[in-house]
């Protein structure tokens, strides 16, 4: 199926927007249900655009972040901005999903 995406910007963009509307009904409630912040550093691994991060990164300002994800998928995260300026310095963009990630592992993992 991603492979297929990756090929098809249109089909990709609406996989994209179905995705982030499913997650922003229950971002926020994941983000305040749970204590990340004892862990310092969270890596979503295939975490899409990168909204679940950014909200839980929100939330817990002390974090920081690494989303973890195809090339391409980082791109159209980069895209859709979902992390601010103030949280943009604190999250790391990972294309490493399918090898060996080019950091040493985050605290905790989605």
């Amino acid at each position: 199926m991603f492979s297929h995406l990756r090929s098809n910007a249109d089909q990709a963009s609406l996989f994209d927007d179905a995705m982030r509307a499913l997650t922003a009904l229950w971002a926020p409630r994941i983000a305040t249900a749970y204590d990340f912040a004892q862990w310092g550093s969270l890596m979503d691994v295939g975490g899409g655009n990168g909204l679940l991060l950014a909200e839980i990164m929100r939330v817990h300002r002390e974090l920081n972040g690494v989303l973890a994800e195809q090339p391409d998928v980082l791109d159209r995260a980069r895209e859709r901005g979902f992390f601010s300026a103030e949280l943009a310095g604190l999250v790391r963009f990972d294309p490493a999903i399918s090898s060996k990630p080019s950091h040493p592992a985050a605290a905790l993992t989605l």
